[in-house]
């Protein structure tokens, strides 16, 4: 039989570089610190986690997109979701963004996401033709996004437009 857990974690400016590992697929150049407490507890093969931290000078590269973020806010565990509330968000040229998001899961399995982002003159592309053949350039938009659904059918719902500076290349060979 499993054992029971409780673990009790109390994060003082703990290095947000340790979950790097976890999401190197997808992020990169993590970074930044979290204070806060969370709590393990339950079974191993079934645990519960809940707790809330703050993140100070957060920064995360989106892989896909080439873009690096700063960010600030709260990233908050219950036993059925990972939250992210009110995380402030400067792209490189310290364009502001702001984004609200919850991850739910049974036991870490089903994930689905409902996130809203609002943002002005923000970089969402910064790509070569190296990163993607199908398309690259530099991207900027002003505007909101929602995503929704599970994390292997997402519905992108957005209201935005595309800033100065946008530039989108689209390879036609022939």
């Amino acid at each position: 039989t499993a054992l029971p857990l409780d673990i009790s974690a109390k994060l003082e400016n703990a290095n947000l570089k340790i979950v790097e590992p976890f999401f190197d697929e997808t992020f990169s150049n993590i970074g930044g610190t979290i204070t806060g407490n969370y709590r393990i507890s339950g079974a191993l093969n079934s645990p519960s986690f809940v707790g809330e931290g703050k993140v100070s000078n957060g920064q995360i590269m989106i892989n896909y997109l080439q873009t690096t973020y700063q960010f600030t806010g709260t990233i908050g565990l219950s036993p059925n979701s990972i939250y992210f509330k009110n995380m402030d968000l400067l792209d490189l040229f310290r364009n502001q963004g702001r984004l609200n998001a919850t991850l739910t899961h049974q036991n870490f399995n089903s994930m689905r996401i409902n996130l809203d982002a609002s943002f002005r003159n923000f970089q969402i592309l910064n790509t070569t033709d190296k990163d993607n053949s199908l398309f690259y350039g530099q991207g900027y938009a002003t505007g909101d996004l929602n995503i929704t659904g599970a994390l292997n059918n997402l519905q992108f719902t957005s209201n935005a437009k595309t800033d100065k500076n946008t530039r989108i290349f689209i390879p036609i060979d022939g």
